[in-house]
């Protein structure tokens, strides 16, 4: 060889040496750290939601994902400052939504509270961890965090074994369809034996470390094991560990006849492997799960061709025979991976914005320094270079073929964007045009109907042209709501019905027009699968604004050093209430009567005690203020507020009705705001599970709050 040709073959290493310490530096970048994810099952939508401030505490905590969730293993704990859990039971599905679920309540009292869950999807069997913060009470800061690293979702076990799984897998793809070429080319005997028990040996190990890890990732538990396996995707893990044994056992006897059907056992644990994943929630689903499953041979037939040449009697007459294959192979792995891409993400942009993109990049960074130090030992062998100059590129070919397993592990391990999650964005999500009332020349009123509640918005809320949109919230996609209309009605015009169509989950919208000034009932209607939704709402139209109102009250009720509430709560229209009694002092004390049983708030210190005279127990958790931030929390949020009627309470206060909305809850509240000095003395609220009405007396009166340790 001449020099010049020594210098370019050392310039050829030395290039594959820098790419392939890129491709380690970027894969060890992505398992640390990585961009945000999206999905497995990712959090849609939540009640309470992050940074909510409720006035109660609520019926029960709903969550609402991208995917199908396996409630065996998914999880919601609900706990106070303390770390104390409030929740009751296990985690519930809600009926018609299997991406959806809940857990009910017990009594929360005042102060912020921890949502943790565990999303199990059951399309990828993959667990994702995250939470946020809601308060009772008093205001609440959010801090949702999603732990969407490959090591958060998979642990360390999950890793090593999806490693272990990946690489006998592959070899075991590769070995079905290249053994009988490999052993004319020269491969030893010994190493294809190896490969054909070891490989389907490695699949069976790697997955019941998968599924271990599961178990621990989603509860903790390995008493949970079997929740792994009732779901799609477990169901296709148990039969890749039932073929990748049989493979085993079929290898183990050495017979003739045994290798077509460790061959075919084959099939089946690629093709289970492919259904078991990210495949399976792509946007279409019967195409790339064939795809990958291609591509997993694919790679399986590359990487088995470099072992079978590495460990062959004569390495120059092996490669001439394999290397054809191999770079079939690898064109194979190339086209198939940017398909299953392609099917994954929604747009370029998710290539570099997700840590499922990012992987990718690395796994086509690594074939494209596969497919360079293939090139150069096609080269050394066109020089007629025998020995080490073939066996050096080769190896190293091999080494960062494991670098691309890595890779792999990682993409299975982070979550994927798939489109439909934002298709379930749009489904889950209440109507945008709530979010948008602050803006707008709006009136929204709310009634229930049923375990129901309609929230009915004018846009403008006078007469002339009017913007219609209904909100249901309670709903299910199983409750199947369908032919929603409002129906308007005044003394001495006539009525009119509009026919309103889907903008969504629970969500209809149209037009209609208000022909006159005057008293109008507002009557909503909506056919579901649970029977006829009917609430009807009043108003005066034009409704004059009510913002200033509202300030008022908010100010006068901030300036109070004591008063008494009753509330009578109800989850749905027929339920019997929950009655109680509250007495608040100025500046961080209450106390709450209901059932016989006492609470007493004073600061971050709540004593309890079951029945009048019996001993206190104590305990701390909570933040507790009154009235500075109590009203502020609850009602200052509210947008769209509208004067919407007077009343003449029996005491005989005049009062002025003040509705408005809360959007991100939702609820929808009205306010009896007394005239003459801005005192609140009723109000309503309207929200999921929530229907609630309080009466305020005894301001800057004595109230009796019974004496604590």
């Amino acid at each position: 060889m001449t020099r010049p040709t020594q210098a370019v073959d050392g310039q050829w290493r030395r290039r594959a040496s820098a790419a392939t310490l890129g491709v380690v530096v970027a894969t060890g970048v992505i398992l640390t750290g990585g961009g945000p994810a999206s999905a497995h099952a990712g959090l849609l939508s939540a009640s309470p939601g992050p940074g909510i401030g409720v006035p109660q505490p609520p019926g029960a905590v709903v969550l609402r994902f991208s995917e199908p969730l396996n409630l065996q293993l998914s999880r919601i704990q609900v706990q106070d400052r303390t770390g104390r859990d409030g929740g009751q039971g296990s985690a519930l599905a809600v009926p018609g939504d299997p991406r959806a679920m809940q857990r009910k309540l017990g009594f929360l009292r005042p102060g912020d509270y921890l949502v943790r869950w565990t999303s199990v999807s059951t399309l990828d069997g993959h667990a994702l961890h995250g939470s946020y913060d809601f308060g009772v009470g008093v205001s609440a800061t959010g801090n949702q965090t999603v732990g969407a690293t490959p090591l958060a979702s998979e642990g360390p076990l999950g890793l090593a074994g999806r490693f272990v799984l990946l690489a006998g897998l592959t070899l075991w793809a590769g070995w079905a369809l290249v053994c009988t070429r490999a052993a004319r080319a020269g491969t030893r005997p010994a190493v294809l034996r190896s490969v054909a028990l070891g490989a389907p040996g490695a699949v069976a190990v790697g997955a019941a470390m998968v599924a271990l890890s599961s178990a621990l990732a989603a509860t903790g538990s390995l008493l949970d094991l079997p929740g792994v396996f009732t779901s799609r995707s477990g169901a296709w893990r148990g039969l890749l560990l039932f073929a990748s044994t049989t493979g085993a056992v079929l290898a183990w006897t050495r017979r003739a006849r045994a290798t077509g059907a460790a061959r075919a056992a084959a099939v089946v644990a690629v093709l289970a492997e492919a259904a078991a994943g990210h495949a399976a929630s792509s946007v279409l689903p019967a195409v790339a799960i064939p795809v990958l499953a291609v591509h997993l041979a694919a790679v399986g037939a590359w990487l088995f061709a470099i072992l079978a040449a590495l460990t062959a009697t004569r390495l120059t007459s092996a490669l001439a025979a394999l290397s054809p294959l191999a770079v079939a192979s690898a064109v194979a792995a190339a086209l198939t991976g940017a398909a299953n891409a392609a099917l994954e993400l929604s747009g370029p942009g998710q290539l570099i914005g997700t840590g499922y993109g990012q992987t990718i990049i690395v796994k086509a960074e690594v074939l494209a320094v596969m497919a360079g130090i293939g090139l150069l030992h096609l080269r050394s062998r066109r020089h007629g270079h025998r020995g080490p100059r073939l066996r050096r590129p080769l190896t190293g070919e091999a080494a960062v073929a494991v670098i691309g397993l890595a890779a792999a592990t990682l993409l299975a391990g982070f979550p994927n964007p798939p489109r439909e999650a934002v298709a379930g964005e749009r489904l889950a999500g209440l109507d945008p045009q709530l979010a948008t009332l602050s803006h707008q020349d709006a009136m929204s009123l709310a009634a229930p109907s049923g375990p129901f509640v309609v929230g009915v918005t004018l846009i403008p809320p006078r007469p002339g042209p009017v913007r219609i949109r209904l909100q249901v919230v309670g709903v299910d996609p199983g409750d199947g709501l369908r032919d929603a209309s409002l129906r308007t009605t005044a003394p001495g015009q006539p009525a009119a019905v509009a026919g309103l169509r889907p903008c969504g989950l629970g969500c209809f919208a149209g037009t209609s027009t208000i022909p006159a000034a005057g008293d109008w009932t507002l009557a909503a209607r909506v056919t579901s699968n649970r029977g006829p939704l009917d609430a009807t709402v009043t108003a005066p139209l034009p409704a004059p604004p009510g913002q200033d109102a509202l300030a008022r009250a908010l100010a006068a009720m901030n300036q109070l050093t004591s008063a008494a509430l009753a509330e009578r709560l109800r989850s749905e229209v027929d339920a019997a209430p929950v009655v109680a009694d509250y007495r608040f002092r100025a500046p961080d004390t209450f106390a709450y009567t209901v059932n016989g049983t006492q609470r007493v708030t004073v600061g971050d210190r709540t004593y309890e005690r079951d029945q009048p005279g019996g001993p206190w127990t104590a305990d701390q958790g909570g933040d507790f203020t009154w009235p500075g931030g109590y009203f502020s929390a609850f009602w200052g949020p509210g947008v769209a507020a509208r004067l919407v009627g007077h009343d003449h309470l029996d005491d005989g206060t005049d009062t002025d009705i003040v509705a408005f909305v809360r959007p991100e809850v939702p609820a929808w509240f009205r306010v009896w705001v007394d005239r003459s000095d801005g005192l609140v003395h009723r109000e309503e609220m309207r929200a999921e599970g929530h229907l609630m009405d309080h009466q305020w007396t005894s301001f800057d009166q004595s109230v009796d709050i019974p004496t604590t340790p």
